[in-house]
């Protein structure tokens, strides 16, 4: 959500503006960038498109593939990290309003 709400920015649409253009409601928007609430995938892929991105599917790889298995604790830690930063972005996002 950070990086599509740094987009609406850079963009300057309002939220009000945004809602106008995708149809979701600016109430839905501001619980996502908060993390009150997570976006349908259906919502996010209308909200990806109006900024100007695209969400992109491919199939997951096969777990029993031993590069998969080799990377996984590498990509638990770097999931953890993420979290982390989302919390502290959040944080941050809160202290600004």
């Amino acid at each position: 959500m950070a990086a599509l709400d740094t987009r609406r920015r850079r963009m300057k649409i309002s939220i009000l503006t945004l809602e106008e253009r995708s149809g979701i409601a600016s109430r839905s928007y501001s619980y996502w960038l908060t993390g009150r609430r997570q976006p349908a995938v259906l919502a996010l892929s209308t909200l990806a498109e109006t900024l100007g991105f695209s969400l992109l599917m491919r199939p997951r790889e096969d777990p029993s593939d031993p590069r998969v298995v080799a990377l996984a604790p590498a990509a638990e830690a770097l999931s953890e990290r993420l979290t982390t930063l989302a919390g502290i972005t959040n944080a941050i996002m809160a202290h600004a309003r």
